[in-house]
């Protein structure tokens, strides 16, 4: 996405399916925030299988979520909060007057780390339509300071609330076919079978780190 807001530039925006955006634009020049990459954004959403192959309910895949960290809080109404990423699932995205998010997870992203990336896996659902062969079907991204309550869309009585963005990604999924043997029986529950997270820039410190006791290692052992 590389960008947030209401109008853009961001690709799409504002990049939400439903009635739910993140605050408009014309705010930051009345309160001179946020700042795409010096404030809370969402920079990347990927979905894919794990086994290579289509799409299907009742698979499991895996959500990548890119994140970028607000560099500075201090001036911030609760300067020591953290900013919050809460994930959530439709299987009817195509359904706007009735969507209905099921939450996934929520991912804690401390200030001034810069890059946050994390996974997300979780198994497929069957859309509304039992008819259908495929579904269109939905990841959110509800990223926002200090909003610890999980919810599919951001507070707006929150003091914080100009620091959010919220993006959604939408994705084709071929329907769950009973009289296919192979196929996978979707379950009618819905929570993440993993997760696991990193902050880019600590983690190149850290290969940065483990590099540097190498070499001090081998030079000491010729001398």
């Amino acid at each position: 996405m590389n960008f947030d807001g209401i109008e853009g530039p961001e690709p799409n925006a504002p990049n939400t399916i439903d009635s739910c955006q993140q605050r408009e634009l014309e705010m930051d020049l009345v309160t001179g925030a946020p700042v795409f990459r010096l404030d809370e954004s969402v920079d990347r959403i990927v979905i894919r299988s794990l086994d290579g192959d289509t799409m299907k309910a009742g698979r499991e895949v895996e959500a990548e979520i890119t994140l970028h960290g607000a560099e500075d809080t201090s001036s911030r109404s609760n300067p020591d909060s953290r900013s919050i990423a809460h994930v959530y699932y439709t299987p009817n995205a195509g359904a706007i007057d009735e969507v209905e998010w099921k939450y996934l997870w929520s991912e804690s992203v401390d200030p001034g780390v810069g890059e946050h990336m994390f996974q997300v896996r979780f198994f497929l659902i069957s859309g509304n339509n039992i008819e259908a062969t495929t579904s269109t079907q939905a990841v959110r991204v509800n990223y926002a300071y200090a909003q610890y309550n999980a919810n599919s869309c951001f507070d707006d009585d929150s003091l914080d609330h100009p620091y959010v963005d919220v993006d959604d990604l939408v994705f084709e999924v071929q329907e769950y076919d009973a009289t296919d043997d192979s196929e996978i029986d979707p379950s009618p529950t819905l929570a993440p079978t993993s997760t696991s997270s990193v902050d880019c820039n600590r983690t190149g410190t850290f290969i940065y780190f483990i590099l540097t006791l190498s070499i001090f290692a081998v030079v000491n052992e010729v001398l």
